[in-house]
């Protein structure tokens, strides 16, 4: 478990905000952990380390960019019944390693 890298933290605040969810708390933000999703040893997003009911998710939102190398990328956040974020899946359309992860914004 990490903590979210400032990266990270501005995908899931741009997420939020763009799923009408309420900003949390900066000492949310700081203390929640992370672990990596991995799909055939590729990088495919975060997990919000906290109780979940993960027999629930709803996407609230995503946003698509581009990487370095020119591929699309999908980013897609997910909660739960509670509406509280729980996983962000990365899906790379080509199936290779993100390269690297923009800062997005957020107001």
């Amino acid at each position: 478990m990490r903590r979210l890298s400032a990266e990270e933290r501005s995908l899931l605040l741009y997420l939020m905000r763009k799923g009408g969810l309420e900003r949390p708390t900066d000492s949310w933000l700081d203390e929640v952990r992370v672990e990596d999703l991995r799909g055939d040893g590729v990088r495919s997003g975060f997990v919000l380390v906290r109780n979940a009911d993960r027999d629930f998710d709803h996407l609230v939102s995503d946003v698509d960019f581009v990487d370095v190398d020119g591929v699309h990328v999908l980013a897609s956040l997910f909660v739960d019944r509670e509406k509280i974020p729980y996983e962000v899946e990365i899906w790379k359309v080509d199936d290779t390693l993100l390269t690297t992860l923009p800062m997005f914004p957020n107001p």
